[in-house]
């Protein structure tokens, strides 16, 4: 059990969850009349929203991690990609050199690499965080079917929808500059002796 709990640390289930409120969110709104004939007490709601978007949360990010974005790094990761990319970075040269002095922590060059990776860790958390958000709203949004009376044919709940193909394109394009940085940090010198 000790290394299950070692394996979600605090900082992942605080991002899952944000991530999973998304879910909740989006669940309400795309469902309110349901809610409002449910006649809850708000602590009951809160209470639950908060496990659910805990659950929604982790769960996503694992379906993520582990079926989608296994297509999207081949895609990042690809000959023809990285060549894209030399042509349209979406981040000057300039952030980049700013970027390299400030996340290069110490004097020594393995100090420096440490500190570069560690930011580029932190980015990518950010990132991954806005597409489990977006499959958060998305999929909050499009369940409107669970918990209505099958006669009720209800559509998707556009602005959701529209709202998490944004959360998708921001995700795309940090991920993008992402892999750009790591490019060019790739074939800078320092390393680790």
């Amino acid at each position: 059990m000790d290394s299950i709990i070692k394996t979600f640390p605090l900082s992942f289930l605080l991002r899952s969850g944000f991530a999973g409120t998304f879910f909740v969110l989006s669940f309400w709104v795309a469902n309110q009349d349901i809610f409002q004939c449910l006649n809850l007490q708000h602590s009951t709601l809160i209470a639950g929203g908060m496990l659910i978007a805990l659950l929604s949360g982790v769960t996503l990010y694992c379906l993520h991690r582990s079926l989608l974005y296994p297509f999207f790094e081949w895609g990042f990761n690809a000959t023809w990609a990285s060549d894209i990319r030399n042509c349209c970075p979406l981040i000057s040269d300039n952030t980049i050199e700013v970027l390299e002095v400030l996340w290069s922590d110490g004097e020594k060059p393995c100090e420096k690499l440490q500190g570069r990776m560690k930011h580029i860790r932190r980015w990518a958390d950010y990132t991954h965080l806005q597409y489990v958000s977006a499959l958060c709203i998305g999929i909050g949004s499009l369940d409107r079917d669970i918990s209505i009376d099958k006669q009720m044919s209800r559509p998707p709940y556009w602005p959701l929808i529209i709202l998490a193909a944004f959360f998708v394109v921001a995700a795309l394009v940090s991920d993008w500059r992402l892999h750009r940085v790591r490019e060019t940090f790739r074939t800078t010198k320092g390393g680790c002796a």
